[in-house]
């Protein structure tokens, strides 16, 4: 994951969440810390709109590292991936939210 200039940039790993994940996680364990202020629907949920195919949930630190604002339609960053059989791929992804906790899932919230 790096900004467009590769300036700033960090080893991460991505997870496929369903969208009733914000349902039958307790309340607590999620939390938003960034979040459109027009959506009436869970973080989750919104990842399946029109917008958040192109999207994805990051850390707050992801977030305050790569200066990434959702409201800004021109906040991106890049993700890279690898497979055996495809190679490198890279990806420009939006910020649909940020979370400094979701579920069971580990949020990176400090340079390690």
């Amino acid at each position: 994951m790096a900004d467009f200039a590769r300036r700033k940039s960090e080893k991460t790993g991505v997870v496929g969440v369903p969208p009733s994940l914000g349902h039958t996680v307790e309340k607590e364990f999620i939390v938003p810390t960034m979040k459109g202020s027009d959506s009436k629907v869970s973080i989750t949920e919104d990842l399946y709109s029109a917008r958040g195919s192109q999207s994805a949930i990051v850390s707050e630190y992801t977030r305050k590292n790569l200066a990434l604002d959702r409201d800004d339609i021109d906040s991106r960053f890049l993700l890279e991936t690898f497979s055996n059989k495809w190679g490198n791929k890279f990806f420009e992804v939006r910020p649909q939210s940020a979370a400094s906790m979701f579920g069971g899932f580990h949020v990176k919230d400090t340079m390690l």
